[in-house]
């Protein structure tokens, strides 16, 4: 269940009578929430800051989809199956789902290029601080923890140093 930016509508995954699970949306001045056409399985449901398209991973992609209605569009490809992310000013950063590197992807799609290494463990969970450059994440190895990192960084470049050692998300 996430709440759009703007307070408007909420998402969540949900199964319909046909025995999917699907992304629903439902604006809160309604009281009928609808499914997403094609989003069928979905993993890690991540807003843009505009409130109007839905990023979520579908197995190894990353896909997005205006809540308004349309078929969603594959941004990217990454190895592994697409974990959490987070969305700011045209870039969606996201992590694997217990495996790899945090990934970084214009919101018009492209290739996706890693942001931290992978450094043993996974990065994930990650969450765009105010300036829209630095985010916060989590690593669960060598040493697990929450992590601060910046997309200016170099993947082998990001602090080596936790923020504070913690076996969950921040």
């Amino acid at each position: 269940l996430a709440l759009s930016p703007d307070g408007r509508a909420l998402i969540y995954r949900g199964r319909g009578d046909d025995g999917f699970d699907r992304v629903y949306v439902r604006f809160l001045d309604s009281t009928d929430p609808r499914p997403l056409p094609g989003t069928e399985a979905p993993q890690s449901l991540i807003w843009s800051p505009d409130s109007r398209f839905l990023a979520f991973g579908f197995r190894t992609q990353l896909k997005k989809v205006d809540i308004l209605g349309g078929p969603p569009l594959a941004l990217c490809e990454v190895r592994y199956p697409v974990g959490s992310g987070t969305w700011s000013e045209g870039t969606i950063l996201f992590g694997g789902r217990g495996n790899g590197a945090l990934h970084r992807v214009a919101a018009a799609g492209g290739s996706a290029t890693p942001v931290t290494a992978e450094a043993g463990g996974f990065s994930s969970f990650p969450q765009f601080l105010p300036d829209n450059r630095h985010f916060v994440y989590y690593r669960s190895g060598p040493v697990a923890g929450i992590f601060v990192g910046s997309l200016d960084a170099k993947p082998e470049a990001q602090t080596k140093e936790p923020v504070v050692t913690s076996g969950a998300e921040a």
